[in-house]
């Protein structure tokens, strides 16, 4: 409650700033104020896709003992971050995920999201918390493996991408062809019949290479924040040749 309030006055001052918007949401999630915490980290999320944001959602939705919504949000967060060469602070989101998955019944791939928690914590020299130790002992989970934590990823990535909810589900998808390859070789804009969208090349579901302008392509549209505009727009996703 102090923090809910202590965000919400930092709010009145800097009414932009994320990281006091992201404090107040889950300050609200904490305090039992649920949904309207889960509306606002969604409203976050399209100005921030990072794998904690994901975290913080799955994260209430466990609170409300919904099994479902925390899976699909920790699987994202897993997906998102699968290519960030550094995992050491997302352990706990491997952690809660194996927890979900063996309580969910999916015990193989619960158990393998344990030990990812535990190589990553033990590739960095970390002590073991209880609560890892605790459900290892409980579900007789092997504590001894010669797979590194990147291995670990790079293995359960094809797990991520299959478990994945489709966010485009019952959204038309539209076509269109690149009409324009920015400068910086990551990202350009796909002309339509209903406008031009911007893309990033690591919206493709196609190699980088093959990339070129006429290339004609189909692709679903998502909400994000444009910093220089200050404002919310659609960007092209999901893009397929």
């Amino acid at each position: 409650t102090d923090c809910m309030e202590i965000s919400k006055k930092g709010l009145e001052d800097f009414p932009d700033v994320i990281w006091l918007k992201r404090s107040y949401a889950l300050s609200m999630g904490y305090s039992g104020y649920s949904e309207k915490a889960i509306e606002l980290l969604k409203d976050l999320l399209i100005q921030k896709q990072d794998w904690f944001m994901y975290r913080d959602i799955a994260r209430i939705y466990r609170k409300d003992s919904n099994l479902l919504e925390e899976k699909n949000y920790l699987i994202q967060g897993c997906f998102v971050s699968k290519n960030i060469p550094d995992p050491k602070f997302r352990w706990e989101m491997y952690y809660d995920l194996g927890c979900n998955l063996i309580e969910s019944n999916e015990l193989e791939y619960g158990k393998l999201h344990i030990q990812l928690a535990l190589a990553v914590r033990t590739e960095e020299g970390w002590p073991i918390p209880d609560n890892l130790q605790s459900i290892i002992n409980k579900y007789a989970i092997e504590d001894q493996f010669e797979k590194t934590g990147k291995q670990f990823i790079k293995e359960l990535s094809f797990y991520w991408k299959k478990e994945k909810p489709n966010p485009y589900s019952g959204q038309e998808k539209k076509n269109g062809e690149i009409k324009a390859i920015l400068p910086n070789g990551k990202s350009g804009f796909i002309a339509s019949l209903d406008g031009d969208y911007f893309f990033r090349f690591d919206k493709l579901n196609f190699n980088k290479s093959q990339i070129k302008l006429g290339l004609s392509v189909s692709f679903y549209t998502e909400k994000t924040f444009d910093k220089k505009k200050d404002k919310e727009s659609l960007m092209a996703v999901d893009i397929s040749i």
